[in-house]
C-alpha cells in the first residue's frame, strides 16, 4: 500500500513524522501531495500534484491541514476521484477500545480519547488533547494541542478549538464554530460562531469560514 499525505507544510511534515514512527512499515512508498509548493521534494521526500496521480485502489491518504475548510475541501476532492482515507493513530495516544474512531483521523502522541467517544471523518487531534467519554466531535474538526473536551460533548462539523481551549460537559458547539485560544467554554455555542474568553462570549459570526 502506498500512502499520499495532502499538504506538505509544517502540519504536513509533523504528520509524515508520525507515520513513519508508528506505522512507516506498512507503506511502500509515503510521498506529499501539494498543488501549490514548488518544490518536488520536501525533506527528501517526494511531492506530487494531485492531478498527476493516477487513479489506485492501493493508494490511501491522510489530509494534513490545520484547516476545516481545507480538510473538507480536500475530502471531496479525494472521495470525487475514488480515493480513500487513512487514518492515522500515535502509540502513545490512549484511546478507548470503545470509543469510535472515522476514516481519515489523525491522533497525535499523549491525546485521550475516552469510553464511547466518537471522532468523526477527518478528524485532527493535535498533541495532548483530551475528548471525555460520551463526547462527539463533528467531521473535518480540529481540535488544537492541549484542548480539553469533557464529557457528553458535542462538537460539530468543521469545528475550530484554538490553543488549550476548554469546554464544560454537555455542551453542544455548533458546526463552524471556532472556539479562540486559551477560552473555557461555559454555555453552548451556536452554529458558525467565533467565541473567546474566561469564560468564553461570542465576538463575531465566522462568515468567511477560514482560520488562517
Amino acid at each position: 500500500m502506498k500512502l499520499g499525505i495532502y499538504c506538505a507544510g509544517g502540519v504536513g511534515r509533523d504528520a509524515y513524522d508520525l507515520i513513519v514512527r508508528n506505522c512507516g512499515y506498512k507503506y511502500e512508498d509515503i510521498f506529499f501531495v501539494d498543488d501549490t509548493t514548488q518544490y518536488s521534494e520536501i525533506a527528501g521526500v517526494k511531492v506530487k500534484r494531485f492531478f498527476d496521480i493516477k487513479p489506485d485502489k492501493n493508494i490511501r491518504f491522510v489530509i494534513a491541514s490545520g484547516e476545516p475548510s481545507g480538510r473538507m475541501n480536500l475530502v471531496k476532492k479525494l472521495k470525487s476521484t475514488g480515493f480513500r482515507l487513512e487514518t492515522i493513530i500515535d502509540s502513545n495516544a490512549i484511546v478507548s477500545p470503545l470509543a469510535t474512531i472515522g476514516d481519515g483521523v489523525i491522533i497525535s502522541p499523549y491525546c485521550f480519547v475516552g469510553s464511547k467517544a466518537l471522532l468523526g471523518d477527518n478528524v485532527f487531534l493535535q498533541p495532548n488533547c483530551i475528548v471525555a467519554h460520551d463526547s462527539i466531535i463533528g467531521a473535518n474538526s480540529v481540535i488544537s494541542s492541549f484542548c480539553q473536551v469533557s464529557g457528553n460533548c458535542n462538537i460539530g462539523e468543521n469545528v475550530y478549538m484554538g490553543l488549550a481551549s476548554q469546554c464544560r460537559e454537555k455542551l453542544n458547539i455548533g458546526n463552524w464554530a471556532v472556539i479562540g485560544m486559551g477560552s473555557m467554554v461555559l454555555e453552548n455555542v451556536e452554529e458558525e460562531w467565533i467565541v473567546f474568553g474566561v469564560p468564553a462570549k461570542k465576538y463575531k459570526k465566522n462568515i468567511e469560514k477560514k482560520i488562517f
